[in-house]
């Protein structure tokens, strides 16, 4: 079995509640607007699927956060495959 290689991901995350106090021009009371908008935070994982979940841990949907996706960053990539 071939050994896992930790590799580079942005993980996507906005905060839904935001962006419907911001489509109703209305302050959130808790966040920025700025979590209206999707932003992107680098980490090295094993997996998309590992990436997501930290920041599912750190950013909770019961707060109105979502991990929308992980993309892997181009460096990592392996073209020969």
């Amino acid at each position: 079995m071939a050994e896992q290689k930790l590799q580079k991901f942005d993980v996507a995350v906005y905060n839904k509640r935001v962006r419907d106090f911001v489509r109703r021009e209305t302050p959130h009371p808790h966040f920025h607007r700025g979590w209206a908008e999707i932003r992107y935070f680098e980490i090295e994982a094993f997996s998309a699927e590992e990436a997501m979940e930290v920041y599912r841990r750190k950013y909770p949907e019961n707060k109105g956060f979502i991990v929308q996706d992980a993309l892997k960053i181009k460096e990592y990539m392996d073209f020969d495959k």
